[in-house]
């Protein structure tokens, strides 16, 4: 063990001195003579089920704006921004630092749940999205925004 140790030490100074912080994935595999697939290396936003879930529906949304030629330009530069704006926001609000400018980036997240909502109410209503598909990313977005909500409240 005290061989590893040296090598990580190593490693990981020799980064350092370059600007790095942590030794690629590829060397730890190398010193500790694992697979890559033994590491699941993540960043804090990635490991919250409320980006999980928004990650799919903001998925799902895009190939919705892609694929269907027939929406208005306006309509799908609002809901692809505000789609993106929901995991934008939620990430860089995971990173910061004080209660403050996390309540601040959450609520913003939150506000672009709700754009997204009321641009599915117009599509649904107006037969340029299927009843059933509104509805089914109708009731993600709620789910993501009760979760949002239980994250501002969090941090009170």
């Amino acid at each position: 063990m005290r061989g590893l140790n040296q090598q990580f030490a190593k490693l990981s100074y020799g980064l350092n001195r370059t600007g790095g912080s942590n030794p690629p994935l590829s060397a730890l595999v190398a010193i500790l003579g694992c697979s890559r697939e033994s590491f699941v290396i993540m960043f804090d936003f990635e490991k919250l089920e409320v980006y999980q879930i928004a990650k799919g529906v903001v998925t799902d949304s895009l190939k919705i704006i892609y694929s269907n030629t027939n929406l208005d330009t306006y309509i799908k530069d609002q809901w692809k921004k505000a789609s993106m704006d929901i995991l934008l926001n939620l990430a860089e609000g995971t990173g910061r630092m004080t209660s403050v400018d996390k309540k601040h980036y959450i609520t913003i997240s939150r506000s672009a749940v709700f754009e997204c909502v009321a641009i599915l109410q117009i599509l649904g209503e107006t037969g340029a999205l299927p009843l059933n598909e509104a509805q089914n990313l109708y009731d993600r977005y709620e789910k993501i925004s009760k979760m949002l909500l239980g994250m501002y409240r969090s941090h009170e």
